[in-house]
């Protein structure tokens, strides 16, 4: 018996040791929405991906629709990628079997941790929704020379700030347009 609880214990040792090994690079062929950070010492990949993370999080996204758009800046619209939350998700250490797997074989497309500050993330989603709505404008039809001639108008604008801040959400960072 005490054999076996010895023989149980090596392998449990072995295998957290293997796990911690893990954490000392990004496995090889891992992309964070492009970039290449596979087999990238932890120290490495951390200062590739806050670059990368500062560039995504102050590059504008544009919400249109009907040919009109607004414009937000990430980083001051309280959503923003983390670059330290996506490094501890590709070399931070865990027990799960799956990232030692993953580690061992190679990785792949890892998406980024979003982060979303509600409370500011709702209120610029209502300054795009404010910027974006349009009254309606009747138009003026005349005949002139047997022709009809319309001359002005639009139909009107209601953005749904919810829907709006779902598709942000669902887009970015991904894609910087969203309509």
């Amino acid at each position: 018996l005490a054999v076996v609880g010895i023989a149980l214990a090596t392998l449990l040792a072995m295998y957290v040791g293997a796990e911690a090994w893990a954490t000392r690079t990004v496995a090889s062929g891992v992309t964070v929405l492009g970039e290449d950070v596979g087999g990238m010492s932890r120290k490495d990949a951390g200062a590739s991906l806050t670059r990368f993370a500062d560039a995504a999080n102050s590059a504008p996204i544009e919400i249109g629709i009907e040919r009109i758009s607004a414009t937000i800046v990430p980083s001051s619209s309280g959503i923003a990628i983390d670059a330290g939350a996506t490094l501890d998700r590709l070399t931070g250490f865990t027990l799960d079997p799956r990232r030692l797997l993953q580690h061992l074989q190679g990785g792949g497309e890892v998406a980024p941790v979003v982060t979303v500050d509600e409370q500011a993330f709702n209120a610029s989603m209502a300054a795009v929704a404010s910027a974006l709505d349009r009254d309606p404008e009747s138009a003026v039809l005349t005949i002139a020379d047997a022709r009809v001639v319309v001359e002005g108008g639009q139909p009107g604008i209601v953005v749904d700030v919810d829907a709006t801040a779902d598709l942000v959400r669902e887009a970015w960072p991904q894609e910087t347009q969203v309509e």
